[in-house]
């Protein structure tokens, strides 16, 4: 349990599947060498960009705030 102190959760939004999707393939082309990770970066941010307005980002805002004040992001931080 220690360890969970530094653990993330994962992103409980609407569109989760799609901005890990852009995360992974963008990862992915860096590791096989197709792109440099500055590029990655940028499509990166694009990408989600997309997905946060094709949703609506007033939407999501409220829904992250939601899952937070709620516990539903229960990891912790501690000494960082």
């Amino acid at each position: 349990m220690e360890n969970s102190n530094y653990a993330v959760s994962l992103l409980l939004i609407e569109g989760n599947y799609e901005y890990f999707k852009i995360l992974d393939n963008n990862l992915a082309d860096v590791m096989n060498g197709n792109i440099k990770p500055a590029e990655a970066a940028k499509r990166i941010e694009a990408g989600w960009n997309r997905v946060t307005e094709d949703i609506g980002r007033k939407r999501q805002i409220e829904s992250w705030r939601k899952g937070v004040e709620t516990g539903m992001y229960g990891a912790t931080f501690k000494d960082m």
